[in-house]
């Protein structure tokens, strides 16, 4: 007949459990003694688990050096298996056992046990012939110890860890929250489970951290929610200035109230390589920024001549000229020239020639540079083309140079002349004028 007895004192126990009796393989009947020791060694002491202490015995004789499994079973409100452990032991001369609960083979966490909850302990004993259920008893007092009801309204601390001051508790050592097996800060949190912020702050009102220095010449900062304004800010307590805000989902730098996504007031600086003396920002299509050296502006200017500045190679020829064309009076083929002005080393780009021919017939045109001073005349061909007469639409021929660089500063001319033909004698073909454009030096 098995017989379980548990009992304690301040530190143990004791809890009567159900009689079982069961058939050995010798057909001999064992009785069981038992003794459960619940040690406690302290609120925050290093074993994960408890003591369990049983006499084991044959017919009123210990059972001396024999090899026993006991299994553990825990059950929460004596219905819901929460935890099952194992241990293979051997009784010793006395036919006692001594295992820990909390420490045996299990792939259950006994860390993980809601002490708050009503928890029932099984107890099953297999000495070869299978395991034989020894009862199932209620937790008492001593287990809650894991879960230390009263450590809410404590006004003890373990010196071995915190120092009680005179509005909470202090640590000298670094503290770790799901930190293992190193910690590497002061305060060293992380997030074992994953999906859990590592810290809340929750206030019913503004919620500031304050970073203050106790150095000399070092100012305090302060981060948190401006609740009346809802905004985000890190502020200079020593200045007061508000550094970086954020609002409305804008970002303020020295700004309470940005107005645009990023709202900077003052200056910034941007180093990644590309900066330099006298570049600008640009961005690519993406939006990415760097420095770049910017461009030459562009020179290139415009002049354009109108026919009342054309003239006749011989102030003896008729001709016609008004704000809209010049042309020849007499039929024979005279020069006219364009006279024009720009400095030296001014770079010539094109020039246009504008005219109008509605005339009976194509008349080729030449056309040519003409450098005037009070000594000489030199004349530079440019080229020759033929106009289509007998056309109502105004006409244009463009020229355009590589790098025609002027190298003084005489006067000029752009001048033209009929080489297979003569002028009609009337506004039939007439000149329209010139567009020339250049980029000064």
């Amino acid at each position: 007949m098995f017989s379980l007895y548990i009992w304690c004192n301040f530190n143990t126990l004791y809890l009567p459990m159900k009689s079982q009796t069961y058939t050995m393989k010798s057909q001999t009947y064992i009785s069981v003694l038992v003794a459960v020791l619940f040690s406690v060694s302290g609120l925050f002491g290093q074993s994960n688990g408890f003591n369990y202490k049983a006499i084991v015995t044959d017919a009123g004789s210990v059972l001396q050096n024999q090899s026993i499994t006991v299994r553990f079973t825990i059950l929460e409100n004596g219905t819901t298996q929460i935890y099952q452990e194992t241990h293979t032991t051997t009784t010793d001369d006395n036919g006692i056992i001594i295992v820990n609960i909390g420490e045996g083979d299990t792939t259950d966490n006994f860390n993980a046990i809601d002490w708050s909850n009503s928890q029932f302990l099984k107890v099953e004993y297999n000495t070869g012939s299978g395991y034989v259920d020894m009862g199932t008893t209620e937790f008492k007092t001593v287990p809650k110890a894991k879960f230390a009801d009263y450590a809410d309204t404590a006004d003890y601390v373990n010196h071995t860890f915190w120092d009680q001051v005179s509005n909470g508790i202090n640590s000298p050592n670094p503290i770790g929250v799901g930190v293992t097996p190193t910690i590497d800060a002061n305060l060293h949190i992380k997030d074992v489970t994953g999906g859990n912020p590592l810290i809340k702050m929750e206030s019913d009102d503004n919620i500031y951290t304050i970073w203050q220095s106790n150095r000399s010449g070092v100012d305090d900062y302060s981060i948190g929610i401006d609740g009346g304004n809802n905004r985000f800010q890190f502020a200079n307590l020593t200045t007061g200035a508000h550094i970086i805000s954020l609002k409305n989902d804008r970002v303020g730098i020295n700004n309470m109230n940005p107005a645009a996504d990023l709202d900077v007031a003052g200056t910034f600086k941007l180093t990644d390589g590309t900066q330099g003396d006298g570049k600008v920002l640009t961005s690519d299509a993406s939006g990415n920024a760097s420095w770049v050296t910017p461009a030459t502006p562009s020179q290139e200017r415009t002049l354009i001549l109108g026919p009342t500045t054309a003239q006749p190679s011989n102030n003896t020829y008729n001709f016609y000229r008004n704000y809209k064309m010049f042309f020849f009076q007499e039929v024979n083929g005279y020069t006219v020239y364009v006279p024009y002005n720009l400095p030296a080393g001014t770079t010539i780009n094109s020039i246009t020639y504008y005219y109008y021919d509605n005339s009976s017939s194509d008349i080729s045109f030449r056309l040519f540079f003409s450098d005037i001073n009070t000594n000489s005349s030199q004349s530079y061909y440019l080229t020759q083309f033929t106009s289509s007469g007998a056309s109502t639409e105004m006409q244009s021929e463009t020229l355009t140079f590589n790098n025609f660089t002027l190298n003084d500063d005489f006067n000029r001319s752009f001048g033209f002349f009929p080489v297979n033909g003569t002028w009609p004698g009337d506004d039939t073909l007439s000149f329209r004028g010139i567009k020339i454009t250049y980029t000064l030096p």
